[in-house]
């Protein structure tokens, strides 16, 4: 059996769909989606009009047996890891810009361990 992997999608619909065709192409019999579908910064990523949150989702949603909540989707979820390393999110977290969070953390958020704990968590 061949399992289809599929991770950090971001919001780019156009390059999931040909990631999409890709495995279907190979022969994939199931897949998996590690999450990040939704999110993305901009630091890294262009925003132009081709990305769409829920076209990716409704993607993902048709084609994967499985699916893992990624750091970006948890965080426009609004949900935090269940493994903290001891960090207590404050209640405005979500609210708090990236330069806000970074310093309220002190260093204690781990994004590794942050997906190691949410894993096993299936947001499908």
């Amino acid at each position: 059996m061949k399992i289809g992997i599929l991770t950090d999608i971001h919001e780019n619909s156009d390059l999931l769909v040909k990631a999409l065709k890709l495995t279907e192409a190979s022969g994939c019999h199931e897949m998996l989606c590690l999450g990040d579908i939704v999110g993305f910064d901009v630091r890294f990523y262009r925003n132009d009009s081709k990305r769409s949150a829920g076209e990716c989702v409704r993607l993902i949603k048709s084609t994967c047996k499985w699916v893992v909540a990624g750091n970006h989707d948890l965080f426009a979820a609004g949900r935090v890891p269940v493994y903290a390393n001891g960090f207590t999110y404050p209640d405005h977290w979500f609210k708090s810009g990236p330069a806000e969070r970074k310093k309220l953390s002190l260093g204690k958020i781990d994004w590794l361990r942050f997906i190691t704990e949410v894993f096993g968590m299936v947001i499908i």
